[in-house]
């Protein structure tokens, strides 16, 4: 992590979805900073398409948030961020799973 970046933390913001975007919107901390990030529907259903089918990409979102805080977290670190400063996750971001 470069030294003047700051862990990137939970913040007790409610999650969004943006359907026109195809997104789920939520919001962490660096220090004093807010620092938006955005999970592709795309990612939701990498991480399990079968909740996907069921219950949807919010309802997905929320069983998977600290999942997706962790993998937001990993690429603030690393500063793999968009041109405006925020996080997005895609499908390539999530581990695949073994077995």
């Amino acid at each position: 992590m470069p030294e003047d970046v700051m862990a990137l933390i939970s913040a007790a913001i409610a999650a969004k979805a943006d359907q026109a975007a195809g997104t789920v919107r939520f919001t962490m901390k660096s220090g004093a900073k807010f620092v938006a990030i955005q999970v592709s529907e795309a990612a939701l259903r990498a991480v399990d398409p079968s909740a996907m089918d069921r219950a949807g990409s919010f309802e997905t979102f929320k069983s998977y948030r600290k999942y997706f805080e962790r993998i937001a977290s990993h690429k603030y670190d690393f500063g793999n961020l968009e041109h405006d400063g925020s996080v997005h996750i895609r499908p390539r971001d999530v581990p695949e799973k073994s077995g």
